[in-house]
């Protein structure tokens, strides 16, 4: 069990990262009744007003303490966990109301230190994970949905690319369709070239065409991992 501890906080990103939550314990101390929001969510975007919580949420009373356990069951977050204090029950309307929240996961979240670029709404043609010339960075994940309308390719080159060039590595990503693709806890470096003249950063575009780039003037949402 692996407890984290937030104190006088109307809410808190709890893990950027799939995590198993075994319970929640706290004390609230607001001047009026609220609720205990909890989100799948990793932070990119930041979790708005208006969003449902992922189960019911959870009364909070003047200057009581709170416990949550059976209610959660085998509550496993995917992208990762935000909590936060709502003056609505059935969605989030963030409070100023302070508590002190100690969420325990079954296990330690893995990886720790990284670095998030892009988010899942923002329309992009690409997205410059990380320069070339940087040994040391690894990319953990990327999580790319094609809301475009048609049929696009996500190309990675680790270096400049221009139309026409062949990327290092290429997905499918059907019109309506999100893929989170995830490469392991240590992550991979791509690299391309001859030694005396290789490349090893990160940039991934959209493109119509698989085998070769071609850039995109719209576009659609791309977020990247990397460490």
């Amino acid at each position: 069990m692996t407890p984290v501890p937030f104190f006088n906080v109307a809410s808190a990103q709890v893990a950027q990262h799939k995590v198993s939550v075994r319970r929640i314990r706290g004390n609230f101390s607001g001047a009026a009744a609220a609720w205990l929001m909890l989100f799948d969510n990793n932070g990119e975007p930041v979790t708005a007003n208006g969003v449902a919580p992922i189960i019911a949420a959870c009364p909070l009373y003047p200057g009581a303490p709170f416990f949550i356990e059976e209610e959660l069951g085998s509550l496993e977050l995917y992208s990762g966990l935000y909590a936060a204090v709502s003056s609505t029950q059935e969605t989030l309307t963030l409070s100023g109301a302070l508590m002190d929240i100690t969420v325990e996961l079954s296990d330690p979240e893995e990886p720790t230190g990284t670095t998030f670029i892009g988010d899942t709404v923002t329309v992009i043609p690409l997205l410059a994970v990380y320069a070339d010339g940087q040994p040391n960075v690894n990319l953990l994940m990327i999580n790319a949905t094609n809301n475009s309308g048609g049929l696009l390719y996500l190309q990675l080159f680790t270096g400049t690319y221009v139309n026409g060039t062949i990327p290092h590595m290429t997905w499918t990503f059907q019109n309506g369709q999100n893929r989170i693709l995830r490469f392991g806890k240590q992550g991979i470096h791509p690299i391309d070239g001859a030694v005396a003249a290789e490349t090893q950063g990160c940039t991934l575009i959209w493109s119509t065409t698989p085998n070769v780039a071609t850039g995109v003037a719209g576009g659609a949402p791309i977020q990247a991992e990397y460490k």
